[in-house]
């Protein structure tokens, strides 16, 4: 007979809490490279806009804090066993995806095969996951027995 005990829902499995954190460590990565290098973070959205635009380099530092944040706030819920503030958290960060991949093919340049705003998928493939994890830390699939 199973158990209800907290330790054996899938909610609290640290392997979910591992994931957790390394759902937030790719924004953290994206938005530290964006701060140190905001011209070349561009390349990961496929934008190419004209390098006199004076208001580019001050919209990627924003994108930057924006990354570096939402990286953080998963690793610190993760680090300190919050679970349910993690999934909502990227749940969130699932939405944030999925509308960066539109905003990717409405204004993303051509790939390497002459494709507008193809790259938006490497966006999209990404919400899903995060919603999953999320959903299974704030306990969708928790049942309670006895």
């Amino acid at each position: 007979m199973a158990s209800s005990s907290p330790s054996r829902l899938l909610s609290h499995s640290p392997f979910l809490r591992v994931i957790a954190a390394s759902f937030g460590a790719v924004p953290l990565g994206y938005g530290i490279n964006a701060f140190l290098r905001p011209m070349s973070a561009m390349n990961i959205f496929f934008l190419f806009p004209s390098a006199t635009d004076p208001l580019l380099e001050p919209t990627m530092y924003l994108y930057a804090i924006r990354a570096i944040y939402m990286g953080l706030t998963v690793m610190i819920a993760a680090y300190y066993g919050h679970r349910k503030t993690m999934g909502a958290i990227l749940i969130a960060l699932s939405g944030i995806s999925l509308v960066d991949g539109a905003v990717v093919r409405t204004y993303g340049g051509e790939n390497s095969l002459g494709e507008k705003g193809a790259e938006n998928i490497g966006h999209w493939i990404w919400g899903p996951p995060c919603a999953l994890v999320g959903a299974l830390l704030m306990g969708i699939a928790d049942r309670q027995v006895g």
